[in-house]
């Protein structure tokens, strides 16, 4: 699917210019999240956020595996930290059921809660998989089965849109992530942009730019960011909490741009069989 790249390195990323930035600003504005000034990496919750250096052509196998073991022993401190923080939350709930009272959303709280709690679980038992093909995998339809959770929580409507704009987010950090993106990927990944982009401009009135460059990437990223955190639903969770689930979607998206460059490249993404994470 994807060509030659040779060592080809993305041309440097151009400064906003003034005028590029008031028009984004005021798009934000109409959206009404511009108050936050969180950048697309900056979070509400103290979950771990991972980070990942741009493939380079010039690394050594013995770098790649070590950066993927660091990487997959943090995404796995991720999964712990928000497995904690629900299991917390699920103490913290049984505490405030009334003995004859109504406890319907208090329960309904117990039962996401538990839920999460239960997939974090397995998703760390997927994070210390040796091959990242597999890890990516099966993370995925983990994640996946999250968003059905979520979505289970809202008016049709509203989850349609929720689904939109998270698959949007996905897809600009896939691609602000990428070092080594062959033509043909990004069109396509630009047309699924595209995509949900039209439907939240359907569901919303609002409408995202789909010429994506750095600094409509960069301003859109902050803008869905913050939609998304401030929409999920209060079963779901304090801001703190959603702010860490989207940043598990956010790690997840990155790492999988991340390592479908380190493929391109030719390095072997599996670690040897003599690694194995501790149970936690």
């Amino acid at each position: 699917m994807l060509g030659d790249i040779g060592e080809k390195k993305k041309e440097p990323l151009k400064k906003l210019t003034t005028l590029t930035i008031l028009t984004l600003g005021v798009m934000a504005m109409l959206l009404g999240v511009v108050g936050c000034a969180m950048s697309p990496n900056e979070l509400s919750s103290p979950t771990p956020n991972v980070q990942f250096d741009r493939a380079n052509a010039n690394w050594t196998q013995e770098e790649v595996t070590n950066r993927l073991r660091l990487a997959l022993s943090q995404l796995t401190s991720q999964s712990q930290s928000l497995l904690t923080q629900y299991a917390e939350r699920v103490t913290e709930l049984r505490r405030e059921i009334r003995p004859g009272g109504d406890n319907s959303e208090i329960f309904a709280k117990i039962d996401f809660s538990s839920f999460v709690q239960d997939l974090q679980y397995e998703i760390q038992r997927d994070y210390r998989r040796r091959s990242a093909y597999r890890v990516k995998y099966h993370v995925a339809a983990r994640l996946e089965s999250l968003v059905s959770e979520i979505q289970s929580l809202l008016e049709p409507q509203a989850a349609e849109l929720f689904e939109a704009r998270l698959t949007a987010f996905q897809i600009l950090l896939y691609i602000e992530q990428r070092e080594f993106l062959e033509s043909a990927e990004r069109a396509a990944r630009e047309s699924e942009f595209a995509e949900a982009a039209e439907v939240i401009a359907r569901l919303s009135g609002f409408r995202l730019p789909t010429n994506l460059n750095f600094s409509t990437i960069t301003v859109s990223l902050r803008t869905l960011r913050n939609v998304l955190e401030r929409d999920l639903p209060d079963i779901t969770g304090s801001r703190e909490l959603r702010g860490g689930l989207l940043q598990q979607f956010e790690d997840f998206a990155q790492f999988d741009a991340w390592t479908a460059d380190l493929s391109l490249l030719r390095f072997d993404l599996t670690l040897p069989r003599t690694y194995q994470q501790k149970p936690r």
